[in-house]
């Protein structure tokens, strides 16, 4: 483990020790672990389990050519490492606790260096792969095919369950010289069988899905991106498709579709009292002044827009949204959702660090907001290096947990990422 040329970091927001290796565990609310090697190790999403946590992720391997493999760490409820599973040839999307063991769905990924088709240079497959409460894997699955000899890349991207406990699986595949497209699939929890498939292709345009998908009454529900580029600009808008099992769309709701700027949906959760909210990042078509969004979606699919809400890391450092996303004053994003037990959000976001705020690169700025998007409080967490969230719970006590990677700077370590777990108290705060 790092002894903390993540100093920084480690002195960020006054945590007050310089090896967590000499922290009494036992007494404490909050923690911070770092999970590395040697190679890079970057954060996909995490998830609470009944005796700690469990993370996934993707390790980076660069040689004469980049590989990667997936990687799955165990822990204890206070962040202490269990046991770790390295899976070769892919990456991770995100990972949920199921049937006495976890699920990570992603991609499986194989490198044909010397191919003499662009196409056929990397292959991508969809991937879910089982293991059990020991970390060793029971089934690991992959899903791609070709058209007229052409591979057709598939990737994961999130996952769920039904009401019969069957899994539902979000993701997208790109057929060679064509647009990016959505796709969900049903699958048998026991054999990891496929029950049923489909596309989703109704504009021709880039599809980017949001880290999650939702089964609700028998509807399945995501968001997206809907993009296009032109030059140097993207242009692109979100969507929120609900389709019945099997079957086609029912409504598919739009936003922000007439406006020339670029809307990026990062991540959907819902919540018991008022339907889902969604986090993204809203900017300029030419990616600058960027700004956190969030917008409320109702239990048919519809955007709530009289709920939007935008968040500067300037001028919302007093708990206020910004009116005009275009008045931006630092470069900010939306990374991560979780619900709280009272109906409201907290909101995961990046903020590039300005001489007015922030502790040096890329800081996580955490927002508490109700049910509607209004803002309760925020705070910074961060070091000199770089830190971005991929996922955000409230955990039993009222804290939140998060998983996300630091990219570290120092020449010490090489510059190689990390992955790492927080947890901070219900203010959002580590505390001694």
């Amino acid at each position: 483990m790092k002894k903390f040329s993540l100093a920084g970091l480690c002195a960020l927001a006054l945590w007050g020790c310089t090896n967590l290796d000499d922290a009494k565990l036992t007494s404490r609310e909050t923690f911070m672990h770092f999970y590395e090697g040697a190679n890079n190790f970057v954060a996909a999403s995490a998830a609470i389990t009944d005796d700690g946590y469990v993370l996934a992720g993707t390790v980076a391997i660069t040689g004469d050519s980049t590989s990667t493999s997936l990687i799955v760490i165990k822990t204890d409820v206070m962040g202490q490492k269990e046991w770790q599973t390295v899976i070769g040839g892919g990456s991770a999307s995100s990972i949920a606790v199921y049937n006495g063991g976890y699920i990570v769905i992603g991609d499986s990924i194989q490198y044909n260096p010397d191919s003499g088709t662009i196409s056929e240079l990397e292959n991508d497959a969809s991937r879910l792969i089982y293991l059990d409460m020991d970390g060793n894997v029971t089934k690991d699955v992959s899903f791609s095919r070709k058209i007229s000899g052409q591979q057709v890349d598939y990737h994961g991207d999130a996952i769920t369950i039904d009401k019969d406990g069957n899994l539902i699986t979000l993701g997208t595949y790109r057929e060679p010289g064509g647009y990016e497209f959505s796709y969900i699939a049903a699958l048998n929890a026991s054999t990891l069988d496929t029950l049923w498939s489909r596309n989703y292709n109704y504009i021709q345009r880039d599809y980017v899905n949001a880290r999650a998908v939702h089964y609700n009454g028998g509807n399945i529900l995501w968001g997206s991106s809907v993009s296009s580029t032109v030059g140097n600009f993207s242009r692109s808008y979100l969507t929120v498709p609900v389709i019945p099992e099997n079957s086609s769309f029912v409504n598919s709701d739009y936003f922000g579709q007439y406006t020339d700027q670029t809307l990026l949906i990062k991540d959907m959760q819902a919540s018991a009292a008022s339907g889902y909210g969604a986090i993204g990042v809203y900017s300029q078509s030419d990616g600058t002044r960027s700004n956190v969004f969030f917008i409320r979606v109702d239990n048919r699919g519809n955007f709530q827009e009289e709920n939007v809400k935008y968040f500067d890391g300037i001028n919302s450092e007093e708990n206020e949204a910004i009116g005009d996303p275009a008045l931006s004053e630092s470069e900010d994003a939306g990374e991560a959702i979780g619900s709280t037990r009272d109906g409201g959000y907290i909101l995961a976001c990046t903020i590039e660090t300005t001489p007015r705020r922030g502790n040096g690169g890329k800081d996580i700025w955490l927002i508490r907001i109700d049910a509607f998007g209004n803002p309760q409080w925020n705070t910074i967490l961060g070091g000199p290096t770089n830190e971005t969230a991929a996922s955000i719970h409230e955990t039993a006590d009222g804290g939140f947990i998060i998983c996300g990677t630091l990219q570290d700077g120092n020449a010490q370590t090489g510059g190689l990422s990390s992955m790492f777990l927080i947890k901070t108290n219900s203010e959002g705060q580590l505390t001694n």
